[in-house]
């Protein structure tokens, strides 16, 4: 997603006239869909420990560092609506149509009336997602330098 493209979102979504506006502290957003990132686990080696005896009198087991693709932890989505703004309140940091940056497991409340969108509350939300800053696709880190180590 390029500048372009964000610009283009954020008048789309500033279009859609979303029928519902939060209160109190809470922030309406899309989600977008979850990155997945390469992790580390270790796991049992059962070849290894085929003829080991198992259980608290038994050998010590063998392990194996085993790489898998999961959800990375931080989610991006989209801020659908917000809520107005009270007598001396503080502007925040994003508006509506801008991307965000949220933990993917943060207490908010899933929002079925409207898009598969969910409720947060603002103090949850991480910060402002600025594409023109992005230098390539992989803003997740060293994920596919990563893939290609491991590969060979």
């Amino acid at each position: 997603m390029n500048l372009t493209n964000e610009v283009k979102d954020k008048d789309i979504v500033n279009k859609l006239e979303v029928p519902f506006t939060p209160i109190d502290n809470k922030v309406l957003i899309k989600p977008m869909e979850p990155v997945k990132i390469m992790k580390e686990f270790k796991e049992l080696d059962n070849n290894k420990n085929k003829h080991k005896k198992k259980g608290m009198d038994g050998d010590t087991m063998d392990t194996k560092v085993v790489k898998k693709k999961v959800d990375a932890t931080i989610r991006k989505g989209v801020v659908l609506a917000m809520p107005e703004l009270e007598e001396g309140e503080k502007r925040l940091p994003f508006d509506v149509g801008d991307t965000i940056v949220f933990y993917d497991n943060s207490s908010r409340q899933v929002f079925d009336l409207y898009r598969d969108s969910m409720l947060m509350n603002k103090y949850e939300i991480l910060g402002k997602w600025d594409v023109s800053k992005e230098k390539d696709s992989d803003i997740y880190g060293k994920v596919k330098e990563e893939e290609d180590k491991y590969s060979r």
